[in-house]
C-alpha cells in the first residue's frame, strides 16, 4: 500500500461562463427589482461571471473589501446569505415559471 492509496482523493471543478444577452436581462431585471445601484449590479454580474470575490475584484479593478462591502449591501437587500443564494435567487427570478 502506497502513501498515494491511503490518501483520499479529492477533486472539483470550476464552471465559468460569462454572461449571454438573455443572461446579463435577467440580471439587469434583477438589479432592478431589487434596487441594486450601478455598482452593486456591476459587482453581482462580475461575481456571477468569474465566480469569486478576488475574481471579480481583478476584472473590476477594485479591492476585494470593496467587493465584499457591495456583495454585502447586495445580500442586504434580497435577504440572502451567501453567493448561492443569490445566484439560486437570481436563476429563480430568470424562470420562465417564476411567480411574476
Amino acid at each position: 500500500l502506497s502513501l498515494h492509496d491511503a490518501l483520499p482523493i479529492s477533486a472539483f471543478l470550476v464552471f465559468m461562463r460569462h454572461l449571454d444577452g438573455a443572461g446579463a436581462a435577467a440580471v439587469a431585471a434583477f438589479a432592478d427589482r431589487f434596487g441594486l445601484t450601478k455598482q452593486e449590479t456591476r459587482v453581482l454580474r462580475s461575481v456571477i461571471d468569474t465566480g469569486s470575490v478576488p475574481m471579480a475584484s481583478e476584472v473590476l479593478d477594485i479591492s476585494p473589501t470593496t467587493t465584499r462591502f457591495h456583495l454585502t449591501s447586495i445580500f442586504d437587500k434580497t435577504g440572502v446569505r451567501t453567493q448561492a443564494g443569490l445566484v439560486r435567487l437570481l436563476i429563480e427570478g430568470a424562470s420562465p415559471f417564476a411567480a411574476g
